[in-house]
C-alpha cells in the first residue's frame, strides 16, 4: 500500500541477510522474459529483442466536494467528487488515445485505483481519490499526459467548484537497452534461423536498475494472447526453448566464444 518500506518488512520477518551484489562490476546484464503483450504472437515470432523499456510516472489525485441527499439535492446545486473524477479519467484516456494514434504508440495511461466515500446509494459524493498510470519511451510524452492531468484538475475547479490535489509520487526514466547488446541478440536468433522482432516493453524489469550501472540488453518469448498478471498468462514451453537457447548463444558470445565465422 505504499506504507511499509522494504526494510522495515525483511526486519518484521527477521531477515539478517548481509549478502551484497556489486553491479558496478558486471560487464554486461541479459534478461529473458515473457513477453507480457501480443507484438510476437502477431508477427508469428518465438523471441524479440528488447529496445527500450518504457518509463512511468504515477500520481495520486483527490478531489473533494460535498456530500448530500441523492435524493433531495438538485443536480444543479450539487458538488459530486466522483463525476468530477469520471471527467478526469476520460481526459486521460482521450488523450492517450489521441497521442497513440498518431505520435507514440507506445504510450499508454490507465486510471487503475478509485476510491469514493461515503460510499453510500443514496448519498452525493463527497470525496473522490484516484491513481494515473502514465507509460512511454519518451519522457515528453511522459509529460505531455501529466500535463493533461494537471489542467483537466485546474478545469475542474472551475467549473465543479471542487478542491483538487495532484500528489506526483513515482517516476523511473525510460531505458534504452544497449545496442551492442542488442546486436548480440540477434546474431544469436539468426543462428538458429530466427529473425527476431525489434519491439520495447511496456512493463518495468530488473533490467532497468542493472542498466543504470552496466550495460543491458532483454530478450522477450511470445507471449498468448498478450496477457499478462492474470490467470491466462501463458507462454508456450517450446516457445521458453527457443528463447533459452537464444539466450545460451548471446551468453557464450559475451563469454568470448567464437561461435559464427
Amino acid at each position: 500500500d505504499g506504507d511499509v518500506t522494504l526494510e522495515t518488512a525483511l526486519e518484521e520477518i527477521g531477515f539478517r541477510g548481509e549478502g551484497c551484489l556489486d553491479a558496478g562490476d558486471w560487464t554486461s546484464w541479459l534478461e529473458l522474459h515473457v513477453e507480457q503483450n501480443d507484438v510476437l504472437e502477431q508477427a508469428d515470432k518465438p523471441v524479440g529483442v528488447v529496445t527500450s523499456i518504457t518509463g512511468t510516472t504515477r500520481c495520486r489525485v483527490h478531489i473533494e466536494g460535498e456530500a448530500d441527499h441523492a435524493g433531495t439535492a438538485s443536480m444543479a446545486d450539487r458538488t459530486d467528487a466522483l463525476a468530477a473524477a469520471s471527467e478526469l479519467v476520460l481526459a486521460v484516456e482521450s488523450e492517450a488515445r489521441r497521442i497513440a494514434a498518431g505520435e507514440s504508440e507506445s504510450v499508454v495511461a490507465t486510471v487503475g485505483s478509485l476510491s469514493v466515500s461515503p460510499g453510500a446509494v443514496n448519498v452525493v459524493p463527497s470525496g473522490a481519490t484516484l491513481e494515473v498510470d502514465i507509460r512511454d519511451v519518451d519522457v515528453a510524452t511522459i509529460e505531455r499526459l501529466f500535463n493533461t492531468v494537471e489542467d483537466t484538475c485546474d478545469s475542474l475547479r472551475t467549473t465543479r467548484g471542487v478542491n483538487v490535489t495532484v500528489d506526483r509520487s513515482y517516476d523511473i526514466a525510460p531505458q534504452p537497452m544497449a545496442e551492442q547488446l542488442q546486436a548480440v541478440l540477434r546474431r544469436a536468433a539468426s543462428a538458429v534461423d530466427l529473425e527476431p522482432v525489434s519491439l520495447h516493453s511496456g512493463a518495468g524489469h530488473d533490467t532497468m536498475q542493472v542498466a543504470e550501472v552496466t550495460d543491458s540488453g532483454m530478450l522477450f518469448a511470445r507471449s498468448r494472447g498478450g496477457h499478462s498478471h492474470s490467470p491466462l498468462e501463458h507462454t508456450n514451453w517450446l516457445d521458453c526453448g527457443v528463447a533459452t537457447q537464444v539466450l545460451t548463444l548471446a551468453l557464450a558470445e559475451m563469454a568470448g566464444a567464437e561461435l559464427y565465422p
